[in-house]
């Protein structure tokens, strides 16, 4: 990983003050942020079909929907808040050398007294209840390596879903990543759960080796769903997980 510090990084108060005190209140302020962005999320009931329906490509389909949605999410936050949010926020602590490009996030929640500070949302079209590829692999090969959220050690993806149900997408989402999904006690309204992972953090640095991450899912668009019932508070997923053979990513 790029040593020297970019630009940026320079001009950004020290993030060292932060991660003394983040294990204090982290949870708590990330939690604040996903209020607001569920508040914006209500909006996107059947917004597929608003900007040319399925027909469209997924990356179409999703840069779309997310940068509809974060002027929503300003406007969701109170007028004095001590939080940013922005679309397409570059993360230079994971730069790779001088020349590289740093991950670029869908969604970027950051402090303003310290912008180095980033709580990522990255955003995935699921068609269908089932196809959560796409989202599985970016929490393996972008929050588990620490690419993404590298300091806050905590992020979350949104999906938006086309045709389904989105709690059993979370459901699908634990199956493919062999993990522990807990429905979140701040959200129990909501399609939204959370994990842990353990992290490969890079050689010389001092992150947290635990990741959390949130799980949100929003359906997008009008086709049929399935009446099933919503995660529990509390809900593994999956339900026998524990008679399940673990493989994949790690968890404490």
């Amino acid at each position: 990983m790029y040593q020297r510090r970019a630009l940026f990084q320079r001009l950004s108060p020290d993030v060292k003050e932060f991660l003394l005190i983040k294990d204090k209140w982290r949870e708590s302020a990330f939690c604040t942020c996903l209020g607001y962005l569920w508040i914006a999320c209500d909006s996107l009931e059947g917004a597929v079909d608003k900007i040319g329906g399925v027909c469209q490509e997924d990356v179409s389909i999703e840069r779309s929907l997310t940068q509809y949605l974060v002027p929503l999410i300003r406007k969701a936050k109170p007028a004095v808040s001590p939080f940013g949010v922005e679309h397409g926020l570059h993360e230079f602590e994971s730069l790779k050398d001088a020349k590289a490009q740093p991950p670029q996030y869908d969604i970027g929640f950051y402090l303003l007294s310290t912008p180095a500070c980033i709580w990522p949302i990255e955003a995935k079209v699921l068609r269908t209840e089932r196809t959560v590829d796409e989202y599985a692999k970016s929490i393996v090969d972008d929050f588990t390596t620490c690419r993404y959220a590298p300091i806050t050690a905590e992020g979350g993806m949104l999906g938006y879903l086309i045709e389904g149900d989105p709690a059993q997408a979370l459901r699908n989402v634990a199956v493919k990543l062999h993990c522990r999904l807990r429905a979140h006690p701040d959200f129990k309204t909501r399609n939204h759960g959370f994990s842990t992972h353990h992290r490969q953090v890079p050689a010389g640095k001092d992150y947290s080796s635990r990741l959390r991450c949130h799980h949100m899912v929003v359906l997008v668009g009008n086709g049929p769903t399935p009446k099933r019932k919503a995660l529990k508070a509390g809900e593994f997923c999956p339900s026998d997980y524990e008679n399940r053979h673990s493989q994949g990513l790690r968890h404490p």
